[in-house]
């Protein structure tokens, strides 16, 4: 074995050892996903083994479909999964899989999706609801192991849209749908969570009658979808927004969303707080947010209060940057921070971590390459991110690896050509080697089907230099 080949085993053994060593302290990073021309992470939720999981969307022509990216602890991908509807948002079952809402596409129609798969992404069931142009936003498990999708549905074209709910059991069946709204005033539904009641909460936004922008809404309903209470939450005469909801530790809510500032000139991070009956008990406004800025998402903090993320714009880079922000229970900041690096940062989604972090989906418009990826930022419990040194170069934008994990066979495509590819296992074994012709080309299919489960690193050699990437070898896919 050549000097050459024995510093790349030790390297590659060395970097395995510091993902493990990374699991037991507070990991941060920053990463962007590229896979097409517009990858965008709508959802993101920490995994069983301390990775994560996103879901997303990427355009294939005309159409959006749907995406998953499994990742590990630091941020690599394990796994992507492709799919023919869009998806949105989604949450952990039980048993170590996945519930998923978006939308379906059909030939004439999107339907509200809603969609089962096991942990490893292969479908195991999928429905949908709803007319016209309906879409799933936001979801939550019930108390008997079902689930509540909230979203919204616009019967044709320039019609207002009507906030569209839906509850089904476990296994997918149909427990009831309502829609609110009168079909004048538009009526969305952002984010849905379970009251204090057995019932749900939910939060979006609703047109104003006066005809000067919307207003944030809450809306109460029970377990069987009767509305119990609505009501709306008017900062200013302009565009006020509601997309989180989030339970309190003494009863009542907080709920996030955007106000329009009087001058018309920047967006307001607009926070309420209600009692059990939607009283506001106090608002309260923070000029930070950018135009740009896709909402703001809320989640509870195991200490009382919360968390919220949104977008800010950085005039001296002239990007737009990732905001978090910790609140207490009253509303008070107790730090913020703002980050990117990447490139325009969109953040849609927050979630906590085991390690009392904070992991954040959303986009990343790449000004260099003229495309936007799906994004994700891990942070400490104070909000701090530092990418993961690792010492070895990113795989590029221009090279996928499909399908993986793999039952054996997977396919890696380069705009640059490839002249060499090496497949190694975790004790750093040079298991499958594969030199090109003199006349270098730009798709390669290796077979791993004599091999066993497991992880493999993939050393790529194209004309523009070496990439590492991760390869599971797993039981067959079924989609």
């Amino acid at each position: 074995m050549s000097c050459k080949s024995s510093l790349f085993n030790l390297f590659l053994v060395l970097f395995l050892n510091s993902i493990m060593l990374s699991l037991f302290s507070q990991v941060r990073f920053e990463k962007s996903y590229p896979f097409m021309n517009e990858t965008i992470g709508y959802g993101v939720t920490q995994t069983f083994d301390d990775g994560y999981a996103i879901c997303g969307t990427f355009r294939a022509g005309e159409i959006l479909k749907g995406l998953v990216i499994r990742t590990d602890a630091v941020g690599d991908t394990l796994w992507t999964r492709l799919y023919e509807n869009a998806l949105y948002a989604f949450c952990p079952v039980p048993e170590g899989g996945f519930l998923f809402t978006g939308w379906h596409n059909s030939s004439h129609e999107q339907n509200l999706l809603m969609m089962k798969t096991d942990k490893y992404g292969n479908i195991e069931w999928e429905n949908s609801v709803g007319t016209a142009s309906s879409i799933g936003r936001s979801i939550c498990r019930t108390a008997d192991s079902g689930y509540c999708i909230v979203g919204g549905t616009t019967p044709y074209a320039m019609a207002a849209e009507r906030m569209l709910v839906v509850r089904i059991n476990k296994n997918g069946n149909l427990r009831w749908t309502k829609l609110f709204g009168d079909g004048v005033l538009s009526l969305n539904g952002q984010s849905i969570i379970l009251d204090n009641n057995a019932g749900f909460m939910i939060c979006g936004t609703k047109s104003s009658e006066m005809e000067t922008g919307s207003d944030m809404v809450l809306l109460n309903i029970d377990s069987a979808g009767n509305a119990i209470w609505m009501k709306t939450y008017n900062k200013s005469l302009h565009s006020d927004q509601g997309y989180g909801i989030i339970n309190t530790l003494s009863g009542g809510y907080f709920a996030a969303g955007i106000a329009r500032l009087p001058d018309n000139s920047h967006q307001a991070l607009y926070l309420v707080r209600t009692n059990d009956q939607g009283d506001t008990i106090w608002t309260k406004t923070f000029d930070t947010l950018a135009w740009a800025s896709p909402g703001v998402h809320a989640i509870p903090c195991n200490s009382g209060g919360f968390a919220i993320t949104g977008v800010v714009y950085d005039p001296v880079s002239s990007t737009n940057n990732v905001l978090l922000k910790r609140f207490d229970a009253e509303g008070n900041i107790l730090w913020g921070q703002i980050f990117g690096s990447l490139g325009h940062e969109y953040a849609f989604n927050l979630n906590t971590t085991s390690d009392q972090g904070f992991i954040v989906s959303g986009s990343v418009w790449d000004p260099v390459f003229q495309t936007t990826d799906a994004y994700l930022a891990k942070t400490d419990d104070q909000g701090h991110v530092t990418p993961v040194s690792t010492d070895y170069k990113e795989l590029p934008r221009n090279i996928c690896i499909f399908p993986d994990p793999t039952p054996g066979l997977f396919t890696l495509t380069s705009v640059d050509p490839v002249l060499e590819i090496t497949v190694i296992n975790f004790k750093g074994v040079t298991v499958r080697e594969i030199t090109s012709q003199p006349t270098a080309i730009h798709t390669v299919t290796t077979d791993l089907s004599s091999l066993p489960n497991g992880i493999y690193m993939v050393k790529i050699r194209t004309t523009e230099g070496f990439f590492l990437r991760k390869v599971i070898k797993d039981r067959p896919v079924h989609q």
